[in-house]
């Protein structure tokens, strides 16, 4: 008999820096070929004819937009060397985010921060602050605002710094990005400690 593939539909879209982990099914034992053809904008996809029922390229998508990889399959049937028809099979590769914001700012003791947060693609944020005794009004339980505007209140009389850790994910796909940790030196307010009448 000739063989016909068949495949998970719902296995076709993934993040960057996911494994596709596509499993390839005949009616009839088959040995596999396959191999992608090539798109500049994705690493990691098999351009060289591979053997075995199962997709497992890890597809590094580079740009900031959805990116698709298309595959063609070939199976040949193991009794009778029956080879079936070629298919093709389109995997979607959305972008995961990477933060564009700096990784550090100073702010005066008192004041808002209100920094708002980006990334290369549109996406939330989830982010919160390592706890600094010597600072009030940091955020040490996870937010999901795209704003931080904790007001920041040093207690000494020296530079305090808080450090933040933001993990963004996008909106399509809700893909995670790698986590950017952004410092902020909190300035002292000065006082005067003798006052001339």
């Amino acid at each position: 008999p000739i063989p016909v593939l068949s495949y998970s539909a719902e296995a076709q879209t993934i993040c960057s820096g996911a494994a596709v982990n596509l499993p390839l099914t005949t009616n009839v034992p088959s040995p596999l070929t396959w191999s992608a053809s090539d798109n500049p904008f994705i690493s990691g996809e098999s351009l060289t004819n591979q053997s075995g029922t199962t997709i497992a390229d890890v597809l590094i998508n580079t740009s900031s937009t959805t990116q698709t990889v298309t595959y063609s399959v070939t199976p040949t049937s193991a009794i009778g060397n029956c080879a079936g028809s070629a298919q093709t099979i389109t995997i979607t590769v959305n972008p995961s985010p990477v933060m564009t914001n700096i990784n550090g700012l100073t702010i005066c003791s008192g004041s808002p921060l209100n920094l708002g947060l980006t990334s290369n693609v549109s996406a939330n944020y989830s982010w919160s602050a390592a706890i600094n005794n010597n600072v009030g009004g940091e955020s040490t339980v996870t937010q999901s605002q795209n704003t931080i505007s904790d007001i920041l209140v040093n207690t000494t009389s020296t530079f305090q710094s808080v450090v933040y850790t933001v993990i963004p994910q996008s909106i399509v796909g809700s893909c995670n990005g790698v986590s950017q940790q952004i410092i902020v030196v909190v300035n002292p307010i000065p006082t005067v400690l003798n006052p001339v009448d």
